[in-house]
């Protein structure tokens, strides 16, 4: 049956999807058995996505014989964030000759994905020789259309003369980004089939997903100051500063946590019945939340 899943974002801008497009991050990959995928439209499809559509399909009971289970344990290691987290499933069914079935699977998982870097806002020059009365043209006495918002001071052998026409970050930051999940799926299917020419099966699927998103920046504020005093510089041959050592600079510590919460429950009732050779009926209904 076509659901939509409202999933919470995780990126910067935050929110919540509310769309038509899924969000699969939800179920564990240990609920699903088969997956099908129609690339185009088609009549025998109810409803479904323009682009295409993606069936996934649980286990059923009337997948195997007689009484079966099966479970699966292991553990992930993160080696950025130096830890380990748990993951489990297990299923157990139970086939009564073909006419009756019942199924129960879950799934839990914990997971933790980190990453971290430098980043740059952008990038802004050095230019104390600029003249107000000059057109600005590259490489001559003005690199800016108007008059510069970040300045560095001149200090010994940094005077405006060589320091005219570097190129500096606006806002040089190192970033974190830590992502903890915990998911959790559970699904139940029944099936019965009283004759060969008749099936009936409930299907409910359960899932729920807590995300907790820990963001950490440290910055050194370049940006439209001009009381920053150079103490030693590296620069490349494009004329661009690539590390040094700054007095009077500005630093900023910002941290931010985000936590989210998606549930998804859908429940279906299908069957099939052939009542002639000729004529066979099929019926689906179902309920889906998120």
């Amino acid at each position: 049956m076509e659901s939509a899943s409202a999933g919470a974002a995780t990126d910067a801008a935050g929110g919540s999807n509310k769309s038509r497009s899924f969000d699969y991050n939800i179920f564990a990959s240990d609920l699903f058995t088969q997956i099908d995928i129609d690339k185009t439209s088609s009549a025998s499809i109810e409803d479904g996505g323009i682009s295409g559509n993606v069936n996934l399909q649980t286990a059923k009971p009337f997948q195997f014989d007689g009484f079966k289970g099966s479970y699966n344990v292991n553990a992930r290691y993160n080696n950025v964030s130096e830890e380990v987290t748990p993951r489990a499933s297990v299923m157990i069914s139970n086939n009564w000759d073909d006419t009756f079935g019942a199924l129960v699977s879950v799934a839990y998982s914990e997971g933790i994905v980190q990453s971290e870097g430098a980043t740059t806002v952008r990038w802004t020059v050095n230019n104390p020789l600029y003249d107000g009365d000059s057109s600005p043209v590259p490489g001559g006495s003005n690199y800016l259309t108007a008059s510069p918002k970040t300045l560095l001071l001149e200090n010994g052998n940094y005077t405006n003369e060589n320091l005219d026409g570097l190129y500096l970050p606006r806002i040089p930051r190192y970033s974190i980004f830590s992502k903890q999940q915990e998911r959790l799926g559970v699904t139940a299917a029944f099936q019965y089939a009283p004759t060969d020419n008749f099936q009936m099966a409930l299907d409910i699927l359960h899932a729920n997903l807590d995300t907790t998103m820990d963001e950490y920046e440290y910055s050194v504020l370049l940006r439209d100051q001009k009381d920053i005093t150079p103490e030693n510089l590296y620069t490349d041959a494009n004329n661009t500063i690539v590390a040094g050592a700054f007095s009077n600079a500005v630093i900023r510590s910002e941290a931010r946590q985000d936590k989210s919460e998606s549930t998804f429950d859908q429940f279906t009732l299908s069957g099939d019945w052939l009542i002639t050779d000729k004529l066979n009926m099929s019926f689906l209904v179902g309920h889906g939340i998120s």
